[in-house]
């Protein structure tokens, strides 16, 4: 593959982030490791891109000895920080599904632990620092009480949590004593996005898994990735832990995958760019080969290799900070979504729903800035 800007320690980084590899990038990721590489750079960029544990565990099994001592001391630091950061919150996890399960509330926790555990195989080696979880929209002030009580404290102000929710999807909890932190969500994305994944649809298709001795349902597995393919692309794919993500998930879930039925959803909902597109940056990432109907569905449009090839270029472009839509300015950004939109229709907002998050943005921060001006004798509402 060719980028705008190749160098060795682009090639590790991209090499070393597949958690399953083939016999090539085995040997490639010990060829890099041999050449003089700006270690700073490349842990700086694992950091940044979340795949610490992954550029860890790659190098220590196909390169040990030729990563200097210092790096690895480094590296392995840092993985054990990850590591044990990623147990505790799984067993935080674990609690909060079953304390609102047994209140009644049925919870969806998706990414995270689990999608570490059921792809990766190890806990560890996917980094993430919340936990994403999704309850029906009647059960958001059940749940929100719930996580009061086990010591998160919501990031809205009460008042604006309602006018928040005719448009939103999700609500952050952060717990001071640990920093865990819980996004909240009842839909993936604003009500104003024309978001591939029926929330609904979501529910009724859901598995129920075994985690130890805890059941806990997850998306099944062809919503699932669908999931990962919108959320990635709703950020730009500006993370490269996306396109690990979805390499990991398709080697070990994808020759279990109704493919036929995964590609014809991904149509009807006007997701199939989304989806062929996150298929092909996994391809595009090395590792290990695509099940032959996912190979299939990321070259059969044309438009797909260019923004994928777009997305590589941008992953590592140190003119503009890294962001969660993306690092490329509002006008690249703004065009790689229409682009990646198979379906005029999903081009453009919502108009409804988007003109009540504007007005509400209107008014929450127009009365936090005359508070400010005028003192707080002006009303926020």
């Amino acid at each position: 593959m060719s980028f705008a800007v190749s160098t060795p320690e682009v090639e590790l980084l991209l090499s070393a982030s597949c958690r399953y590899q083939k016999a090539f990038t085995e040997q490639q990721i010990a060829r890099l490791a041999g050449m003089p590489i700006d270690w700073p750079y490349v842990l700086g960029q694992a950091r940044r891109h979340g795949v610490v544990p992954l550029l860890y565990h790659n190098l220590c099994t196909y390169a040990l000895a030729q990563v200097p001592h210092s790096v690895r001391a480094e590296l392995g630091a840092l993985y054990r920080d990850s590591a044990l950061r990623n147990l505790y919150l799984l067993g935080e996890l674990l609690k909060i599904v079953t304390r609102l399960e047994r209140r009644g509330i049925r919870v969806i926790p998706f990414k995270g632990p689990l999608l570490a555990s059921s792809a990766f195989g190890d806990v560890s080696l996917r980094q993430f620092s919340d936990l994403d979880i999704l309850v029906a929209e009647q059960d958001i002030d059940v749940a929100s009480a719930q996580l009061s009580e086990m010591g998160f404290r919501c990031a809205h102000r009460a008042e604006w949590v309602q006018p928040y929710l005719r448009f939103g999807h999700e609500l952050d909890f952060d717990r001071d004593h640990d920093h865990a932190r819980v996004d909240l969500q009842w839909r993936f994305a604003k009500k104003w996005v024309s978001f591939p994944v029926d929330v609904g649809a979501v529910w009724e298709r859901s598995v129920v898994v075994q985690v130890g001795d805890i059941s806990v349902r997850q998306p099944c597995p062809e919503d699932g990735l669908i999931i990962l393919c919108a959320h990635a692309y709703r950020h730009g794919w500006s993370h490269l832990k996306w396109i690990s993500d979805v390499q990991a998930f398709v080697h070990v879930l994808g020759p279990g995958l109704d493919w036929p039925q995964l590609s014809e959803r991904a149509r009807e909902s006007g997701g199939q760019r989304l989806l062929a597109l996150g298929l092909w940056l996994a391809q595009a990432l090395g590792g290990s080969d695509l099940p032959e109907p996912a190979a299939q569905l990321a070259s059969q449009d044309v438009t797909v290799e260019e923004l994928g090839r777009n997305v590589l270029a941008r992953l590592f472009n140190s003119a503009n900070p890294i962001g969660p839509r993306g690092n490329a300015g509002l006008l690249a950004d703004l065009a790689f979504h229409l682009q990646a939109r198979e379906r005029m229709k999903d081009r453009f907002p919502i108009m409804k729903p988007l003109l009540e998050h504007a007005d509400y943005l209107a008014r929450r921060y127009g009365s936090h800035y005359a508070r400010r001006l005028f003192g707080s004798t002006v009303l926020s509402r």
